[in-house]
Parts: structure tokens; sequence; C-alpha cells
């Protein structure tokens, strides 16, 4: 079957040429000609990497009118990384027609935001929730003439506390509009959306596809934590060629590596919540263009990636979950080709490979790290195949090259491969000297001496008594005094009851609107004079801290983790430090009870 068979309208079909598009997915081909041919309510069910945002758009755009003047469909994403990408794959289908596509995400000025929505008068707006939901209540959208709404990713909003918001939306709405509703799992809360919003909708759901070695071959070295960055330098100097992106927990994993692997003599950088969108952009420009080789990112900031000819995926670690490992190395293997997934385990985590390998059904082979002798050897090579091919291609009629070897007559053939060995090879080799092996023993084995690789030069050793400096995790317990609960952590953002004198009521709803974040997923929130900390869940702490230009009240909103005992919030408390907490604990006891 091809697009051709699907019954989309010419202006589509040559756009998907330009594109080479040849062969629809098993979403599209199903999809595609229900939602052409039916005017209803829909519920897709596949998997991330399947091709549900072609699965929906194309027949949006056939059933779009070119030129008319107000919203016509809305696309709803959980992250702006999504909107984004959905934006862009809806222009790009949509190239020769007369449909403008506008899209709306938190984290940006609302104003600017709403002046370019207004001079482009999109047919199809593409959003996140929460900010959907505020031009909503401030009146900028109007849904009079809108026929669809289509929701991607629906368990992923779900994850991220915006069903709420979404539910919100959706009564905001006509009575006769349709929605499409796309997801890769059906929990009870989405069963429950459908049953609420959609009338008789028709069902397709894709067979969950088993990760086998035919598309991705799974692979695992059991390393130390501290020796991972070394781990992943000598398994790329050991391939003859790679195009990667690496997965990494922490938004400070992220960028240590990249800073890392560009030390050896890679080509990487790093996406995580902490840039702009504008250096986002200009990232994932520079990585599509195969400008670089390596991203390091975080799951976060990795949403919305859309990149079909990744050679490697690589875990800097497992996941937390196993959802986010099989989202990860999916991202390989795609269209046909095939893919390498490798995970980098501590020895500690090992036995959770079983629970993945019993998800996937596909078995994860553990591998040895290569040697210091193995990956010198391949470095050897790979710079006496340049120093080689470079010779041959040298042009011999150039006057420069004739007086650069007058130049060196003096110098024996022994003098002139030193020359070459401290100029090219000398210090990528040094590091190899330090350690022959990295493989970690299994867990209950012999450990052997730890040899640090990190930047600083500090082993195990180094650190003292464990009673006497602490680790990084109970650092982050201890730095506002207060218990955080797992799974959460403390913000601290600069506004205060200085800033604000708003009740704290109208405060912590208005607040949660401009973050993008439900009311109840703000705890523990204490309102100091100049300054306001507050528990979020982890999920939302890279893009929280990465909010720029939202102004609430007279001040521009900065966000950041929490500071040591002592900080600002607890020293303008007037006389009690503690004072507010006992409101904001009765309110969010009120809360969990309403």
């Amino acid at each position: 079957m091809t697009f051709q068979d699907l019954g989309l309208e010419a202006d589509l079909l040559s756009a998907l040429t330009e594109r080479g598009y040849v062969e629809p997915t098993d979403i599209q081909a199903k999809a595609i000609p229900l939602l052409i041919s039916k005017d209803t309510d829909f519920v897709g069910q596949a998997q991330t990497g399947t091709g549900k945002t072609a699965a929906f758009a194309l027949p949006m755009l056939h059933k779009i009118q070119a030129g008319s003047k107000g919203i016509q469909a809305l696309v709803l994403a959980p992250t702006r990384e999504l909107a984004n990408q959905i934006e862009n794959e809806i222009s790009k289908f949509a190239v020769n027609k007369r449909v403008n596509t506008f899209c709306v995400y938190g984290g940006t000025p609302i104003g600017k935001q709403i002046g370019d929505f207004k001079r482009t008068r999109p047919q199809i707006l593409i959003g996140t929730p929460g900010r959907v939901l505020d031009l909503i209540r401030r009146g900028v959208l109007d849904f009079s003439e809108c026929k669809l709404a289509a929701l991607d990713e629906a368990d992923e909003m779900l994850d991220m506390g915006f069903l709420d918001d979404v539910r919100s939306i959706l009564d905001c709405m006509k009575t006769d509009y349709k929605t499409w509703m796309f997801s890769a799992t059906m929990p009870r809360e989405i069963r429950r959306l459908v049953d609420d919003y959609l009338t008789n909708p028709e069902e397709i759901a894709i067979q969950k596809k088993t990760l086998s070695n035919e598309d991705i071959e799974q692979q695992y070295y059991l390393v130390r934590p501290g020796d991972m960055p070394e781990a992943i330098a000598r398994l790329f100097e050991t391939m003859s060629s790679y195009y990667a992106i690496i997965f990494c927990r922490t938004k400070l994993d992220t960028k240590n590596l990249s800073d890392a692997l560009n030390s050896r003599g890679f080509t990487a950088d790093c996406l995580n919540g902490d840039m702009s969108q504008d250096r986002r952009d200009s990232t994932m420009a520079r990585f599509k263009r195969k400008d670089v080789d390596l991203l390091v990112c975080t799951d976060v900031a990795a949403r919305g990636i859309d990149v079909d000819d990744l050679t490697h995926v690589i875990n800097f670690g497992l996941p937390l979950d196993n959802e986010s490992y099989v989202h990860r190395i999916g991202r390989t293997g795609r269209a046909g080709q095939k893919g390498i997934a490798i995970s980098l385990v501590a020895p500690q985590d090992e036995r959770k490979l079983r629970f993945i390998e019993r998800m996937t059904k596909a078995r994860v082979e553990k591998k040895q790290l290569p040697t210091a002798q193995e990956t010198r050897d391949a470095l050897i090579k790979r710079l006496s195949d340049r120093v080689i091919d470079s010779s041959r291609e040298a042009d011999l009629r150039d006057p420069g090259l004739g007086a650069f070897a007058a130049s060196l007559e003096t110098l024996q053939k022994d003098d002139l491969i030193r020359a070459l060995y401290k100029l090219n090879a000398a210090d990528k080799l040094e590091h190899l000297k330090r350690r022959e092996r990295l493989d970690a023993p299994e867990r209950g084995g012999a450990r052997g001496a730890r040899v640090d690789t990190s930047p600083n030069g500090r082993g195990r050793n180094d650190r003292g008594p464990r009673d006497n400096s602490r680790g990084a995790r109970d650092d982050r317990m201890e730095k506002d005094g207060r218990n955080t609960r797992p799974g959460f952590s403390r913000l601290v953002v600069n506004v205060g009851r200085n800033s604000s004198q708003m009740p704290f009521r109208q405060f912590l709803s208005g607040f949660a609107r401009e973050l993008d974040v439900q009311e109840r997923f703000i705890q523990n929130m204490d309102m100091g004079q100049d300054v306001t900390t507050f528990d979020v869940p982890d999920r939302f702490v890279d893009r929280l801290v990465a909010t720029k230009g939202i102004v609430f009240g007279d001040q521009t909103l900065r966000l950041d983790k929490t500071a040591p005992v002592g900080n600002e919030s607890s020293r303008s408390a007037p006389s009690k430090p503690r004072s507010s907490r006992p409101r904001a604990r009765k309110f969010a006891e009120r809360r969990a009870n309403a």
C-alpha cells in the first residue's frame, strides 16, 4: 500500500512525494482513509514513533478550508518540543495549500505570542494545554469555526497533570466539533475522558510491536557510574561511524558529558531544560544537519525530536521507568533501518534489565567494553588512515607543498613520524594509560581498585569519611531544612509577599496558571517577604527552571532549585521563619479533601 491508495488530495500527495514518503505506517494506513471518509470522533492507540502526527495531520489538512480566517483545528500536545515538532510537520505537509499554522506554549513572553498569533491568523493552532487555556481566558482564542480537536500523546498529558486543563479547553469548544485522540496507552483516566467527550468514536489499536533484534540490537555494559564517561568515549573511539543520541537523567550530566566528549575530539552538543528556546532550536538544527554527531539530552528535552537515521541510542545509566527505556531506544531502528541501543548499567541496576527484557520480549546482550589496547589500536588506525588519505589528496602542483617539503629536508623519517604522532595522536592516547579495563564486576564479585576518571581528579578515597562529607542526595535533602517527599524537588521563585499583595489562594491559582502546572502539583508553598519556595514533581523541574520571560504581577519570574539553609525565604520572614507553613499545609489539606 502507498499513500496514493489512501484517498488524499493531490496537493498533499505532492508534498508527501517531495519529502520522500512512499509507504504509510500501520497507524497511517488505518487512520487516514477512515478520518477522510467519515465525520467521526476517533481514538488511535499506537506507540511513540509510529507516525501518529501524519496520521491525524494529513486528514486534518484534507478537511481544512484553505484561506479561512478563523481557527478550524486545534492540536494539543504535552510539551513545547512536541508542539513545535507537530507544527513543523503540518507546515511541511501543507506546503502546497493556503493554510497557516501557529504554535503556542509556556516559557515564552505571552504578549509577543499574542501579537504573532493575531498577525498569522492561523487555520490550525497547535499548543500546550496550559498556554492554550490561558489564551482562552484572556479572550484571545475564538473557536466558533473550529471543526476538529486533536489530542496527541494523551497519556503523556495525563502524566504531566494537564488532563483537567484539557477538559476545560474542550468545554470551551462548540458542540459540533469532532475529537481525534492519540495515545500510546489507555489508562483509566484517559478512557474516562473518551467516555465524557467523544461520541461513539471509531477506535483503532495498533498491535504493540516487539522490539526484536531484527529492528534494534540491544546491548549493555556493566560500568561503575564514575567510569561511564570514559566508557562512552571508548565505545565511540572504536566505532567506524555513528550518529547518536545519549540520554542522561539530569541536566548537569548532559552538560558534563557533552563537555567531556568534546574535549576528547568528538563533535557533541547537549539539550536540556536550562537552554533558551532559540538555543534549543539551533542545537537541533545543527544535529539534523549532522554538524554534530552526538546529542546528549534528558528525556524531557528529547520529546518532539524526530530523526529517522540514528545509528545508536545510548543510555547513560538506565532510566527510572521501563516505558522511558522503550521510548528512548525506539528512536533508532526506524524506517526499515537497523539500530543499536546501548545501556551503561551500574552493577546494582543489572537486575532491572531482566524486567526490561520481559517487557520488550527481546534479549539485551551483555558485552565487554573495549580495552585500552583495543581503543589505542582503533585510534591509531583511524589517524594513520587519515594521514595516508591526506597525502593522496595533496595537490603536487601546489607551490606551498614544495616550500613546505624543503623546510623539512633536515628531518629523517623517524623524526617526521614522531612529529606526526605528537601533533595528531599523543594527546588522544594519553588518557588510555590510566586503566586497561573498565568493566565492573557483577554485584557481589571482586571489586578491585577504584580508579577515578572525573575531571577534578578526586578519587573515591579522597573524599573522607561518609559521615563528614555526605553524598549529593543528602545535600539536596538538607538544603532548605525540610523533608521534600520522594519524587519531588524544592524550587524557589523571586516573588514573595512584598511583590505580591494578593491573597494566598489567588496567588497560588495565578502562579500555577502562569507556569502551566496544575495547582495540586504545587505543594508545601512557603511565602517569604521576597521569595517563595515550593515542591513540585521531579518531571516538571527542567521545564520550570528553564522558564524565561513570564511576568507575574509586575515581576519577571526566575525559578531555581532552593539555596542552602539560611536562604532568602528564611531570612526574610519577619520573626518566625516557618510562620507561613501552617497556612500552606492547611490549604494543601483542604484541596486534598475537596
